[in-house]
């Protein structure tokens, strides 16, 4: 680490790339992409169609890397995935939540793979989704269902909740039936 202190006390180390001055600013010399400066992504309030094929989604930017999934692309989708994150503009989001209503009487919907990072399913998210048979999400995150998310879904839904232990998943389970899953067979998966 080489040190040099010159008589307008400025002091630059050129051992880590970091250069301060006595007015307590910090420039690093890599590329910073939470930089107010950025202009990649998109405005909090923002809605975007984004990604492909099941995975084809309307969502909403809540935070600076955050979305909520409001509805699918299409309401003719049979087979859906809440993806995990997306991309807008060339910046990753995490997906940490299903808007309310957002497949609400949607009668087409028949499978629905929920992303690691959604923590809430608002609700009536997919109350009255009489064809909704398979739903798999992980339990570890996806712990809090709005009033009537699941009501109205297949009498004979199948739900694979994977949870890193029995307490986890059996808290999820509570959840989902208050929720109105009340009719559906559960099913624990060990898993982070």
């Amino acid at each position: 680490g080489v040190t040099t202190s010159t008589s307008d006390g400025v002091t630059t180390s050129t051992s880590d790339g970091v250069t301060t001055d006595t007015s307590g600013n910090t420039s690093a010399t890599s590329s910073d992409t939470s930089s107010s400066t950025d202009t990649a992504g998109a405005a909090v309030g923002t809605e975007v169609t984004t990604g492909s094929g099941a995975s084809a989604a309307k969502v909403k930017v809540t935070g600076t890397d955050t979305v909520t999934y409001e509805a699918p692309a299409s309401s003719k989708t049979t087979k859906v995935t809440i993806p995990a994150t997306v991309t807008i503009n060339g910046k990753t989001y995490k997906v940490t939540s299903v808007a309310a209503g957002a497949f609400k009487n949607n009668k087409k919907l028949k499978t629905v793979t929920i992303g690691k990072n959604v923590k809430k399913i608002g609700k009536n998210a997919f109350s009255g989704c009489k064809n909704l048979k398979t739903i798999k999400l992980n339990g570890n995150t996806t712990t809090k269902f709005g009033k009537n998310a699941l009501k109205g879904i297949s009498k004979k839904a199948k739900i694979t909740i994977t949870a890193k232990n029995k307490k986890q998943y059996n808290m999820v389970v509570k959840a989902m039936k208050k929720a109105g899953a009340k009719t559906a067979t559960f099913k624990f998966k060990k898993g982070k």
